[in-house]
């Protein structure tokens, strides 16, 4: 198994919810678990902006937050987020 192969099948068995992020805070990438936590499609979370997943109550500190990790280079930011509305409002 190749290097990416390796960490394709750490980063989607995770029982953490992981994502991969633009410099703007838009998905790349989510794992299973996070689609499956957020109620979502896998599918559905490439392209959304990180905000879009946050409670609206939280979402200027949430922006502070990520600015905060994008200046001091940091790996690992901690947000609050929600389930998809649309599966949840039943």
């Amino acid at each position: 198994m190749t290097e990416k192969g390796i960490f394709f099948s750490f980063f989607q068995s995770s029982p953490d919810l992981l994502f991969v992020f633009d410099m703007e805070g838009s998905i790349i990438e989510a794992n299973r678990t996070a689609a499956e936590k957020l109620q979502y499609e896998p599918e559905e979370l490439p392209g959304k902006s990180i905000y879009s997943l946050h409670p609206l109550n939280s979402e200027e500190m949430q922006r502070f937050i990520w600015r905060k990790s994008l200046h001091q280079k940091e790996a690992i930011a901690q947000f609050r987020l929600f389930q998809n509305q649309a599966i949840c409002s039943m």
